[in-house]
């Protein structure tokens, strides 16, 4: 609920409706469960599987976790865009993947919240890595859409933001799940770090460009503020289930161990936010400063 606020606060010229908003998230949510036909297709035809060999369990990643989940996500909001003709700037197609992504976010977060301890960094880093790989896929509809000025890019675009999303996804996964890598988990940290800063990118672009841009200045402490109250809340909640289930000892050690992480990302997305150059047409280059 929080990132979806926080993500509609971002469509600044012409509002979705919040309707339209519900219908992609639950229909995101409800396709999540079509993942496991590709997972068991893999397991019981192919016995493809995660095996803690390092090549193996890295094309298993993102050969059928990439891939299939992006497909999965893929539908809900591409079907919306295309067939109810949604679309009507470049956000539009960040902002309904990126919903997609939210729904499925919202349903496969209960397989592993079993473990309150779990609670604030999925609401972080995994919600965040699903919205940034839904939003390559869309990246690649607006490039081809808004940018391509032959009719092989409009057809490769979205094709590579497809590819460049399920290594992404595959990637990410591939550093926390694989016996032969978790020794290297920070390299999902630091991957982390880098598509979020793509992805406000990618958003920034998409609102450069829309038809209905007006001139006005932008200032995201609004935006900012919403995902403050949000996820300090999530936090709060974090802390008080495990106070309940298991005692003050075990929701302090929660609060010590991870209770930098909002406060660090509130600060980066901040950083993120304020760098915005809202300018009718402009094309943000991704590069560091």
């Amino acid at each position: 609920i929080c990132w979806l606020i926080f993500i509609r606060s971002l469509d600044i010229f012409r509002k979705e409706r919040w309707l339209d908003i519900v219908i992609v998230f639950l229909l995101g949510g409800f396709f999540t469960h079509f993942c496991w036909i590709g997972y068991d297709y893999a397991h019981y035809t192919w016995d493809f599987d995660i095996s803690g060999d390092f090549v193996n369990d890295f094309i298993y990643c993102v050969g059928v976790i990439g891939v299939g989940e992006e497909i999965v996500k893929l539908i809900p909001w591409i079907g919306f865009i295309f067939l109810a003709r949604k679309a009507k700037e470049p956000y539009d197609y960040l902002l309904y993947a990126s919903v997609s992504a939210l729904g499925f976010a919202f349903v496969e977060n209960f397989k592993y919240l079993e473990e309150p301890g779990n609670i604030s960094g999925r609401a972080i880093m995994s919600t965040v890595m699903h919205m940034f790989a839904a939003s390559l896929v869309a990246y690649g509809f607006i490039l081809g859409r808004y940018r391509a000025k032959s009719k092989q890019w409009k057809v490769l675009f979205p094709i590579l933001g497809f590819v460049a999303a399920s290594f992404a996804h595959g990637f990410y996964d591939f550093w926390i799940i694989s016996p032969a890598a978790k020794s290297l988990t920070v390299i999902t940290t630091i991957f982390f770090i880098t598509t979020a800063a793509i992805w406000f990118k990618m958003i920034n672009n998409a609102m450069n460009n829309s038809p209905y841009y007006v001139s006005r200045s932008f200032n995201p402490r609004y935006q900012i503020h919403i995902l403050s109250i949000g996820l300090i809340t999530v936090m709060v909640v974090e802390y008080m289930i495990l106070y309940y289930e298991f005692g003050t000892q075990s929701a302090n050690y929660l609060l010590n161990f991870r209770g930098w992480m909002i406060p660090l990302f509130l600060s980066f997305v901040s950083i993120l936010l304020f760098e915005f150059e809202v300018v009718k047409g402009r094309w943000r280059k991704f590069e560091y400063k």
